[in-house]
């Protein structure tokens, strides 16, 4: 048996070896338990977590099992490097329901937190907010409550999104102090009270909205230390006082700022014209008032509102108009002036916008036409101009916008026909034209329109018959035609059949046929249209015949007249021009109405000249089969012969003919 060793039979150097070895083997044995004590530090709080969850409808959680790695869990990503913790929880659009385990806040690495989505209710942990590793927070679109935590400990924290939720009280100021933050996203929440200044002190935000919410008070100047950013919404609140005049200065990075539906007062800031970023733009809902500034630098602005304030369009630049140098925002596809104070016209310039695709500018006072202009690009889509003082005919140039869908002229001042070109914006769904003066019947080229649902003609002069193609019209859902001048057989089948959808109130001259009762209008008559068109096209063919036969039989007689009479006018008849009744006729343009200067019961007075002749003469026309138009024509030729006057007339000639049924007509 070989001798035991002993310590002290070791030399110094095995004594050292023997040491280090003894001191590796505990070193590795107290890593290995912090391994394991961190690693399952994690697993407990991911299972406390699950245990939180009541309803699970998809089964995101099934895979979490002690019998695999918490690393391999869905949603669950771990780090790299030893030891093994979890760094990101990405649970989002899992229709998860329950409320949030506190147990969150034991995961001591986790960097990114991800809930957004679900159905989570409850209030926030307040365990959460001493996470110092968390830089992003994404609970947005859940149902929690209660206040915003304290997150002034998270000093890593980037990203804060709880957004659409029901969270109530004020924002927290300490929110401010967490200078690491670039984006946060509380907006459509219950949140009240005033938007803190400490935001300010936020050097690297870029983000801030803080919309859809009840925030009250007045907006800090101290917003506009905030140069880094470009994103900033406010809008739908109870915000007062007056926009910042410095925020388009300093806020050079600014790309959208939307502040509607809130109560700000005062002037539109003519700094926001410095802001060459800014691409959206939205005060709309308020209670701004005085000129539109100029605009026209912003290049890159693709929407503004301006609508529903008290706007006017004032000072000597841009006398009482919309300003023409908003043509100049060649990317604009979004413009909104409705509801405000604005007069003059509608700049032309607007049609240098090729990109627009809605302009609403409705509820003002405009005047003058509607510009060709605006129909030069094909892009609009919505086009309201309702409410004015609009003139003039409606512009055929906007047959153009082939992608138009809803148009609104209602309540102006348009006169003239409803254009043909209509039928070319093949994509309409909705066209209301009511109260105007427009007049003529309504375009064959309306049965091009297969999309639209709405047509409003309601209150205008237009005549005729009501086109039997609005009965095809298969997506038509209302029709109102009333108080104009249609006449003649309601049509039927198609939307006709649903009372209720058509408006034909005021068109007198309306009927119905035999065997509907939907409409209380008299029953058509028996005589069918074909026929009374047969009627009207022979008396056409009869009436001019008869007419010239009557005129050339009156002729006729007053010459026979005239020679009975040649002995005692021998001179006077020397001088009379010879003229035939087809010289009259010509002359007097046979016998227009625009030749006619005088009449009464017993004849007509023309003027005209001959072919031969350059001075006018004055044809008077006797209606024979008038009551005392024989003794008028008698008279009449009494006092020629027999009176001399230089205020009488010279009679030049005379003329008779003789119609058919021998009644007597004498120019």
């Amino acid at each position: 048996m070989a001798p035991a060793t002993t310590l002290r039979s070791l030399s110094p150097h095995g004594i050292l070896i023997l040491f280090t070895h003894l001191l590796i083997l505990f070193s590795s044995n107290t890593i290995a338990q912090s391994i394991s004590n961190g690693s399952e530090v994690d697993r407990q709080a991911l299972l406390s977590f699950k245990s939180s969850i009541s309803s699970d409808p998809r089964g995101v959680l099934s895979s979490w099992s002690t019998s695999i790695s918490f690393c391999s869990w869905r949603g669950v990503t771990c780090g790299i490097t030893l030891p093994t913790r979890v760094v990101l929880l990405n649970l989002n659009s899992a229709q998860l329901s329950g409320q949030l385990s506190p147990w969150i806040a034991n995961l001591t690495s986790l960097e990114r937190l991800d809930l957004s989505e679900n159905r989570f209710s409850g209030s926030i942990p307040e365990e959460l907010g001493t996470s110092r590793s968390l830089k992003s927070v994404d609970l947005s679109l859940n149902q929690l409550v209660g206040p915003i935590l304290d997150f002034h400990k998270m000093s890593t924290l980037q990203f804060l999104d709880l957004s659409s939720n029901n969270l109530s009280g004020s924002i927290p100021s300490s929110l401010g102090n967490v200078s690491s933050l670039t984006d946060i996203r509380l907006d459509t929440n219950r949140l009240s009270g005033s938007v803190p200044e400490t935001l300010s002190l936020i050097q690297n935000l870029s983000m801030l909205n803080l919309s859809n919410n009840y925030l009250s008070g007045h907006i800090s100047t101290k917003l506009c230390n905030m140069s880094s950013l470009i994103y900033l919404g406010l809008d739908q609140n109870n915000l007062t006082g007056r926009v910042p005049s410095c925020i388009g200065n300093t806020l050079q990075n600014l790309e959208l700022l939307s502040m509607s539906g809130n109560k700000f007062e005062g002037l539109i800031p003519s700094s926001l014209a410095n802001a060459s970023n800014l691409q959206y733009i939205d005060l709309g809902h308020n209670l701004l008032e005085g000129r539109i500034p100029s605009l026209g630098s912003l290049c890159n602005l693709t929407f503004l509102n301006l609508g529903n304030n008290f706007l006017q369009a004032e000072g000597n630049k841009f006398s009482g108009q919309i300003p023409s140098t908003i043509g100049n925002l060649s990317r604009l596809n979004k413009l909104y002036l409705q509801n405000n104070e604005l007069s003059g016209n509608i700049p032309a310039t607007l049609g240098n916008c090729n990109q627009l695709y809605m302009l609403e500018l409705s509820f003002n006072s405009l005047e003058g036409p509607i510009p060709s202009e605006l129909f030069s690009g094909t892009t609009l889509v919505g086009l309201d101009l309702s409410n004015n003082y609009l003139t003039g005919s409606i512009p055929l140039q906007i047959g153009a916008l082939l992608q138009l869908l809803r148009l609104y002229i209602s309540f102006n001042q348009l006169s003239g026909q409803v254009p043909l070109t209509f039928g070319e914006c093949v994509q309409l769904s909705s066209l209301r034209l009511r109260s105007n003066m427009l007049n003529g019947s309504i375009p064959r080229s309306f049965s091009n329109l297969r999309s639209i649902e709405q047509i409003d003609l309601f209150q205008n002069s237009l005549v005729g018959k009501i086109p039997e193609f609005f009965a095809n019209m298969d997506y038509l859902q209302q029709l109102d035609l009333s108080m104009n001048y249609f006449e003649g057989p309601i049509p039927t089948g198609g939307i006709f059949q649903n009372h209720s959808v058509v408006a034909l109130d005021g068109n007198e001259e309306l009927c119905t046929g035999a065997t509907t009762t939907l409409y209380q209008f008299p029953v058509c008559t028996t005589t069918s249209a074909v026929g009374i068109k047969k009627n009207a096209l022979l008396l056409v063919k009869v009436i001019p015949p008869v007419a010239i036969a009557l005129i050339s039989f009156i002729c006729f007689v007053v010459t026979l007249l005239t020679r009975s009479q040649a002995e005692t006018t021998t001179c006077y008849k020397e001088t009379m021009k010879k003229i035939s009744y087809g010289d009259i006729v010509k002359a007097t343009n046979w016998l227009s109405p625009i030749n006619k200067i005088s009449s009464s019961r017993t004849g007509s007075i023309y003027i005209g000249r001959f072919e031969f002749d350059t001075d006018l003469v004055a044809i008077k026309l006797f209606h024979l089969q008038e009551n005392g138009a024989r003794d008028s024509f008698v008279t009449e030729c009494e006092v020629l012969r027999n009176t001399r006057h230089r205020n009488l007339v010279k009679a030049v000639t005379v003329c008779s003919t003789v119609d058919l049924e021998k009644m007597n007509s004498k120019l």
